[in-house]
Protein backbone atom coordinates (compact mmCIF):
# COMPACT_ATOMS: atom_id res chain seq x y z
CA UNK A 1 0.00 0.00 0.00
CA UNK A 2 1.21 3.49 -0.70
CA UNK A 3 1.54 5.75 1.98
CA UNK A 4 0.93 9.72 1.11
CA UNK A 5 2.41 12.54 3.02
CA UNK A 6 -0.15 15.32 3.88
CA UNK A 7 1.05 17.33 1.87
CA UNK A 8 0.46 15.30 -1.36
CA UNK A 9 -3.02 14.73 -0.04
CA UNK A 10 -3.45 18.21 0.15
CA UNK A 11 -2.18 18.70 -3.37
CA UNK A 12 -4.64 16.18 -4.63
CA UNK A 13 -7.66 17.05 -2.56
CA UNK A 14 -7.14 20.75 -4.16
CA UNK A 15 -6.46 19.62 -7.64
CA UNK A 16 -9.92 17.73 -7.66
CA UNK A 17 -11.59 20.56 -5.96
CA UNK A 18 -10.35 23.04 -8.40
CA UNK A 19 -11.05 20.96 -11.00
CA UNK A 20 -14.87 20.21 -9.98
CA UNK A 21 -14.93 24.29 -9.44
CA UNK A 22 -13.70 24.77 -13.05
CA UNK A 23 -16.50 22.17 -14.03
CA UNK A 24 -19.35 23.82 -11.76
CA UNK A 25 -18.76 27.35 -13.15
CA UNK A 26 -18.27 26.23 -17.25
CA UNK A 27 -22.02 23.93 -16.72
CA UNK A 28 -23.31 27.41 -14.36
CA UNK A 29 -22.49 29.56 -17.37
CA UNK A 30 -24.28 27.38 -19.94
CA UNK A 31 -27.52 27.61 -18.13
CA UNK A 32 -27.25 30.78 -17.35
CA UNK A 33 -26.26 31.86 -21.05
CA UNK A 34 -29.61 30.00 -22.16
CA UNK A 35 -31.41 32.17 -19.70
CA UNK A 36 -31.86 30.03 -16.92
CA UNK A 37 -32.54 32.65 -13.76
CA UNK A 38 -31.24 30.21 -11.23
CA UNK A 39 -28.33 29.56 -12.30
CA UNK A 40 -27.43 33.45 -13.42
CA UNK A 41 -27.77 34.06 -9.85
CA UNK A 42 -25.31 31.63 -8.71
CA UNK A 43 -22.82 32.22 -11.70
CA UNK A 44 -23.50 36.28 -10.74
CA UNK A 45 -23.17 35.10 -6.73
CA UNK A 46 -19.82 33.18 -8.09
CA UNK A 47 -18.26 36.33 -10.05
CA UNK A 48 -18.99 38.29 -6.59
CA UNK A 49 -17.40 36.29 -4.27
CA UNK A 50 -14.52 35.04 -7.12
CA UNK A 51 -16.19 31.16 -5.89
CA UNK A 52 -13.96 29.34 -9.20
CA UNK A 53 -13.36 32.87 -11.40
CA UNK A 54 -12.12 36.31 -11.37
CA UNK A 55 -14.06 38.11 -8.82
CA UNK A 56 -15.15 40.75 -10.82
CA UNK A 57 -18.55 42.84 -9.82
CA UNK A 58 -19.35 44.26 -13.15
CA UNK A 59 -20.17 40.75 -14.36
CA UNK A 60 -21.61 39.74 -10.80
CA UNK A 61 -24.38 42.81 -11.56
CA UNK A 62 -24.93 41.81 -15.14
CA UNK A 63 -26.30 38.52 -14.13
CA UNK A 64 -28.03 39.42 -11.26
CA UNK A 65 -29.84 42.08 -13.87
CA UNK A 66 -30.56 39.15 -15.84
CA UNK A 67 -32.22 36.95 -13.23
CA UNK A 68 -33.92 40.37 -11.80
CA UNK A 69 -35.42 40.76 -15.58
CA UNK A 70 -37.48 37.50 -15.14
CA UNK A 71 -38.65 38.16 -11.56
CA UNK A 72 -36.15 36.43 -9.40
CA UNK A 73 -36.26 38.25 -6.39
CA UNK A 74 -32.78 36.79 -4.79
CA UNK A 75 -31.38 38.28 -7.89
CA UNK A 76 -33.60 41.89 -7.02
CA UNK A 77 -32.33 41.63 -3.53
CA UNK A 78 -28.13 40.80 -4.76
CA UNK A 79 -28.74 43.68 -7.50
CA UNK A 80 -30.16 46.26 -5.00
CA UNK A 81 -26.77 45.49 -2.82
CA UNK A 82 -25.01 46.41 -5.95
CA UNK A 83 -26.08 49.75 -6.75
CA UNK A 84 -26.33 50.67 -3.28
CA UNK A 85 -22.36 49.82 -2.61
CA UNK A 86 -21.44 51.03 -6.02
CA UNK A 87 -20.35 47.43 -6.80
CA UNK A 88 -20.12 46.60 -10.32
CA UNK A 89 -22.79 49.03 -11.29
CA UNK A 90 -22.82 53.18 -10.44
CA UNK A 91 -23.92 53.91 -6.81
CA UNK A 92 -27.62 54.65 -7.18
CA UNK A 93 -29.90 54.97 -3.76
CA UNK A 94 -32.90 55.33 -6.03
CA UNK A 95 -31.93 51.83 -7.83
CA UNK A 96 -31.11 49.90 -5.10
CA UNK A 97 -34.31 50.93 -3.39
CA UNK A 98 -36.09 50.47 -6.49
CA UNK A 99 -34.86 46.58 -6.78
CA UNK A 100 -35.06 46.35 -2.80
CA UNK A 101 -38.61 46.99 -2.76
CA UNK A 102 -39.44 44.86 -5.59
CA UNK A 103 -37.77 41.29 -4.09
CA UNK A 104 -39.41 42.43 -1.12
CA UNK A 105 -42.70 42.81 -2.37
CA UNK A 106 -42.15 39.25 -4.87
CA UNK A 107 -40.98 37.64 -1.17
CA UNK A 108 -44.02 38.52 0.18
CA UNK A 109 -46.44 37.54 -2.43
CA UNK A 110 -44.48 34.05 -2.86
CA UNK A 111 -44.99 33.94 1.20
CA UNK A 112 -48.72 34.66 1.12
CA UNK A 113 -49.11 32.13 -1.46
CA UNK A 114 -47.08 29.56 -0.21
CA UNK A 115 -49.21 29.82 3.23
CA UNK A 116 -52.13 29.53 1.04
CA UNK A 117 -51.54 26.49 -0.15
CA UNK A 118 -50.16 24.52 2.64
CA UNK A 119 -53.78 25.97 3.65
CA UNK A 120 -55.64 24.05 0.98
CA UNK A 121 -56.34 26.57 -1.54
CA UNK A 122 -56.56 25.40 -4.71
CA UNK A 123 -56.07 28.34 -6.83
CA UNK A 124 -52.83 29.36 -4.45
CA UNK A 125 -51.75 25.04 -5.17
CA UNK A 126 -52.04 25.47 -8.61
CA UNK A 127 -49.96 28.87 -8.70
CA UNK A 128 -47.55 27.71 -5.93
Amino acid sequence: MVQLSVEEVAAITNAVAAATTNKFSLETKALAEKGDAAAQVLLGYRYFTGLGVAKDFTEAAKWFRKAADQGNADAENNLSACYANGLGVPQNKTEADKWYHTALVRELKESKLKALAEQGDANAQFDF
